[in-house]
């Protein structure tokens, strides 16, 4: 029968593959009737130089194939999304590119990366080393009581150096004003500060608030020459004894 054997020249369904060397069509439409853009590819022609893509899910990969038949051997080089294009770029860009707003993982720039200049960080900051070109910035807060720089562990206040207020961190001698510059040292009292010069060391203060130095002490104007030996110095820096290394 002809119905069973030949397709109609308009409105024929074929239910099997089919073979052309050349196919002229206006649109490839994959589901609906021909008012329907779910999934669909309109061609351009005379007066319509442009291509339309019609995608209900918005994504459109692009795939390199290796094996056949089968998608098993299938690579994503990239997709377009809603987003935009979604990987690589190779060649020349020219224009002005759309400021990211998430990196790969979805997660917000702005909220979760730091400017190379002029970054803020509002908590604490963990690395193997950091290098400022001018000055870094470690801001301790109104209240006085949080920032600092800490040299182990995650707290200033055990080993580090940080601005307090005094009412927090407490007054000493003549430092009787509003703020100060601390310095902590935790575990022994014979654990300390040490200052090196040329690779020697020449002073020293110790957990307990013992001072030593090397080299001459200047007290109201007065040098005093320690060179070999330890001056004593009570809370109101009178000698009290020598003590020779």
């Amino acid at each position: 029968m002809i119905s069973s054997t030949y397709a109609k020249l308009s409105g024929a369904t074929f239910t099997g593959a089919i073979t052309v060397p050349t196919m002229k069509v206006n649109s490839i439409i994959n589901e609906g009737g021909s008012t329907q853009y779910t999934h669909r590819i309109d061609f351009g022609g005379i007066g319509s130089d442009h291509m339309d893509f019609y995608e209900y899910g918005g994504v459109y990969n692009f795939y390199k194939n290796t094996g056949h038949p089968g998608t098993d051997s299938a690579t994503l080089l990239g997709k377009i999304t809603t987003n935009g294009w979604e990987g690589n770029v190779v060649g020349n860009l020219t224009g002005t590119a759309s400021k990211a707003t998430a990196d790969g993982n979805g997660l917000n720039i702005a909220s979760n990366y730091a400017k190379l200049s002029g970054a803020t960080f509002t908590g604490a900051v963990t690395g193997t080393s950091f290098a400022a070109s001018n000055y870094m910035t470690v801001n301790s807060g109104n209240s006085g009581t949080a920032g600092g720089l800490a040299l182990y562990g995650t707290t200033p206040t055990s080993y580090g150096i940080a601005m307090r207020n005094t009412s927090n961190g407490g007054k000493h001698g003549y430092v009787q004003g509003d703020w100060g510059i601390y310095n902590y040292m935790s575990g022994a009292t014979n654990r300390g500060f040490v200052w090196k010069a040329a690779g020697t060391n020449v002073a020293s203060i110790s957990g307990e608030g013992h001072v030593v130095f090397n080299g001459s002490v200047t007290i109201g104007g007065n040098a005093t020459n320690t060179s070999g030996c330890r001056q004593e110095f009570d809370a109101d820096l009178k000698c009290l004894n020598f003590v020779f290394n």
